[in-house]
């Protein structure tokens, strides 16, 4: 687990795809006691690096959805993706209190 996160791989970079749970999906939610069930909202992540081989990881939000034949898996909400260095930037840019 990373991030606070569920390690997923996203097929295709459409909005509401389905990904199938991955052995690493699985190992991750047994880490964190989490129960996988169909319509659960999760925290993913991809592990991702720059073009420079600097690692930076793509974060997204997904829905637990069960396709027959299939498994389980997530439709992923592309509107909430972003990189990891994106989150580090807004972090340092916040005015501190």
């Amino acid at each position: 687990m990373k991030h606070g996160r569920l390690y997923l791989y996203p097929i295709g970079n459409v909005d509401r795809a389905w990904s199938p749970f991955t052995i690493g999906t699985y190992k991750d939610a047994e880490e964190a006691g989490i129960s996988l069930s169909e319509r659960m909202k999760l925290q993913f992540y991809d592990e991702d690096a720059h073009a420079q081989g600097n690692p930076d990881d793509l974060l997204f939000l997904g829905t637990a959805h069960l396709v027959e034949g299939k498994g389980l898996g997530a439709i992923i909400d592309a509107t909430t993706s972003r990189w990891e260095s994106d989150k580090r930037k807004l972090q340092e840019s916040e005015p501190e209190s």
